[in-house]
């Protein structure tokens, strides 16, 4: 039987950025604390979507099939499309399933090469920024999924993105996750790293 040693890599960590304000009061604000919990959210059952996601740039061959059947794990309960402007909007029950879908599906390829893209607002420069590192998992059992690894990996923080590699159409053990807040990442790399999971330490 394989024996599989989960392995979660953490990128050397980035220097503080500077952020800036340009509101009307013109001042500058410094984060000195890169890492914190006050990067985006201080409680990581919070999401940072509401129950409602925009889709833009999207493609003239998606059908509305299409897309409730890629988001079924998340139960969209409303979709609609505008076709001369090539947008849409995807309304959820909860905002919980807005923010798997978000996660798990903002960027996915359809196989005729085109990808659906999924924003928190209208307008996608109020979208946040993830502020985290890019951290790659080896070693998952072959039985995991996207759905899987979101339940592992989403009690740390809401996360960008979170994807098991595929390769010849099957996983291989490899996946990627990011937070949107460095701490949320932080934490997960503290807490997962040498612990059980499926019977697998990691």
């Amino acid at each position: 039987m394989a024996v599989y040693t989960p392995v979660i890599r953490l990128p050397p960590k980035r220097k503080p950025s500077l952020i800036r304000n340009h509101g009307n009061s013109g001042s500058n604000t410094s984060n000195s604390s890169y890492g914190s919990p006050n990067e985006l959210s201080l409680d990581p059952n919070d999401c940072l979507v509401s129950d409602t996601l925009y889709l833009s740039k999207l493609p003239a061959n998606i059908r509305e099939s299409d897309i409730r059947t890629l988001l079924q794990h998340c139960m969209p309960i409303e979709i609609f499309i505008d076709r001369e402007k090539d947008i849409g909007q995807l309304r959820f029950s909860q905002a919980k399933y807005a923010d798997r879908a978000y996660s798990l599906y903002n960027g996915f390829t359809f196989t005729n090469n085109t990808k659906l893209e999924l924003q928190m607002y209208q307008d996608k420069r109020l979208d946040p920024e993830a502020k985290a590192a890019l951290l790659e998992i080896n070693g998952l059992p072959e039985h995991f999924d996207d759905n899987k690894l979101y339940d592992v990996f989403r009690p740390f923080g809401p996360l960008n993105l979170c994807k098991c590699v595929m390769k010849d159409g099957a996983f291989r053990g490899t996946a990627f996750v990011q937070f949107f807040n460095a701490y949320s990442s932080n934490e997960a790399v503290a807490q997962m790293d040498d612990h059980s999971l499926d019977g697998y330490r990691l």
